[in-house]
């Protein structure tokens, strides 16, 4: 039961995270998509921080029977505030039935998979996600077995690295345009693996801490203007499926492919050592940066984006 609606709470948020990029669009103007999408990472920081906390007081009071129960009527809650919002209409002509959500969904695929710029991008930056896709699973093992700080060290480094995030939302207007998409790739990747390699040779929990924030920020400030440049590029009946199949083919796959050869490494060869490959990955990725071309070339619908998003603003 526990695995079917876990099932369910993920296909729920594939459906769910497309459709409010798609919302975005049609409610802020393109030159403050940037912003937007930052204060949307910062608020969901704000409520990854604040929901362990209040979690753990729900388990501590009642149950985790009883937790579960009150996290579904907050679903509940959401969902009725969303009917009485009134949010712009982002339906684009689609197929009916299952076969329809097939194709069109397929077709979303092609838009992506077909343009040569974007295919490259997504081959370098969708291994990363073999890494930050178990990222809390492996945290939690991190904080129990090798800092010996339990659950409360885990709560810990998962506030961290929510405030990464939070500072990645609220800054990313002001120090994305210092570096090129290409520059921050490299820095997040070679960044994310020097503090996750300090962080395993410190042990110590002050130090993963600061890490875990370092690395959340770096990801934060490369993703935020990239998924805002999709979707000023992509025309607007198309935004919602063009996202879905990059959410598809950024972390859909990769994902759950590096929870499952983690937990087998960690099974097998122990926890420092999954760990550890996890390092590598981000290595690997931060030396094929330096030899493949990531920024947009010069007549591609992304680098007109990003030339918007990085203008300055005339209001201010």
């Amino acid at each position: 039961m526990l695995y079917g609606v876990t099932l369910l709470l993920a296909v729920e948020g594939l459906l769910f995270s497309p459709a409010v990029t798609a919302v975005i669009p049609r409610v802020v103007p393109p030159k403050h998509l940037a912003r937007a999408n930052g204060l949307w990472t910062a608020v969901m920081g704000v409520l990854s921080i604040g929901s362990y906390a209040v979690g753990g007081l729900l388990i501590a009071w009642l149950s985790p029977g009883w937790a579960l129960i009150v996290d579904a009527v907050t679903f509940a809650v959401s969902g009725g505030v969303l009917c009485w919002l009134r949010i712009p209409d982002v339906r684009a002509k689609a197929s009916r039935g299952a076969r329809g959500l097939l194709t069109d969904s397929a077709a979303g695929l092609r838009d992506l998979w077909g343009d040569r710029y974007l295919r490259r991008l997504i081959l370098v930056l969708a291994p990363m996600n073999l890494v930050f896709g178990p990222f809390p699973i492996f945290s939690l093992v991190f904080s129990r077995l090798l800092l010996h700080a339990g659950i409360a060290g885990f709560g810990t480094i998962e506030a961290a690295s929510g405030l990464g995030s939070v500072a990645a939302g609220a800054l990313v207007g002001k120090v994305s345009s210092r570096l090129t998409l290409q520059g921050w790739v490299r820095t997040a990747a070679a960044g994310s693996d020097a503090a996750l390699g300090l962080a395993l040779l410190a042990r110590n929990l002050t130090v993963a801490v600061m890490c875990y924030g370092v690395i959340w920020f770096l990801t934060g400030v490369v993703s935020i203007p990239f998924v805002s440049a999709i979707q000023g590029s992509a025309p607007s009946h198309m935004v919602g499926r063009v996202l879905s199949a990059l959410l598809l083919l950024m972390s859909g796959v990769t994902a759950p492919l590096g929870l499952l050869v983690g937990s087998w490494a960690m099974g097998d060869f122990g926890p420092l050592a999954a760990l550890w490959a996890q390092a590598a990955t981000l290595a690997a990725v931060a030396a094929i940066t330096l030899v493949v071309r990531l920024n947009p070339p010069a007549p591609h619908p992304v680098n007109y984006a990003y030339r918007i998003l990085d203008a300055p603003d005339p209001e201010v």
